[in-house]
């Protein structure tokens, strides 16, 4: 075979050997592929979403008026003086309490104690001791109820037991008195406020107090108008 036949063959050769390794070269998406391990599967990341937010709780409120306001044995805010008399029969016949009735300031306040022992009505007033009364045009604007116990390891507990039976908010609605978390707490209404309050050796010095806004306001109105009137100085 002639030298020049011989470089055409291999010429032929090497093309067709150039052309084989362009034709059968895997594309690299392949490759890749076939690099991974056999039987694996791609991974999913599945989507997060964003956490609601936690909506605050809303505290329980106290909407009650002052007519829709709780009594401790019959005692209420607003009943008149005579009202809150017959209440304690005989109290009407002590003097004393007479003439603190009757003694009605220039504002139209005035204010008298009542022992429910001292009138035979202790059976009426269980646990209770001493009534103290505030009026304001002969009207009750606030009163406080005094305990003989029991000794109560938190106000929480006192504030329980005298709930029963009455429609008030629960305890989550009573704002503790600073320094005195555990033994003082007060509950605002629409038209009023009670103070319970737990404490002294056996309990001796509980004790809840109601007051009606309107008619301290109007007491506190009455006495700056008063004090007022007092200091003009005289023509």
């Amino acid at each position: 075979m002639s030298r020049k036949l011989i470089w055409i063959v291999l010429l032929i050769v090497a093309g067709l050997v150039l052309a084989s390794i362009i034709i059968f070269k895997p594309p690299t998406s392949v490759r890749s592929s076939q690099n991974e391990p056999q039987g694996s599967t791609p991974v999913t990341i599945p989507r997060q979403d964003p956490t609601p937010a936690t909506e605050p709780t809303s505290k329980p409120t106290c909407t009650l008026t002052t007519l829709q306001g709780p009594d401790i044995k019959g005692v209420r805010l607003g009943l008149t003086t005579q009202q809150v008399l017959d209440l304690f029969p005989g109290s009407r016949d002590d003097g004393e309490v007479r003439v603190a009735a009757e003694n009605v300031s220039a504002v139209g306040a005035s204010s008298f104690a009542l022992k429910p022992e001292k009138y035979g009505a202790e059976k009426d007033f269980v646990g209770i001791n001493q009534f103290t009364f505030r009026f304001l045009d002969k009207r009750v604007s606030s009163f406080t109820a005094g305990y003989g116990g029991p000794e109560w390891k938190h106000v929480d507990e006192f504030i329980k037991k005298f709930s029963e039976g009455k429609t008030l908010p629960p305890l989550e609605a009573w704002e503790a008195y600073v320094g005195l978390d555990t033994q003082h707490k007060t509950l605002r209404c629409d038209g009023f406020e009670i103070s319970v309050f737990a404490g002294g050796e056996g309990g001796n010095l509980n004790h809840v107090e109601m007051k009606d806004f309107a008619a301290e306001k109007e007491l506190k109105d009455r006495r700056a108008k008063a004090r007022k009137a007092a200091q003009k100085p005289t023509p």
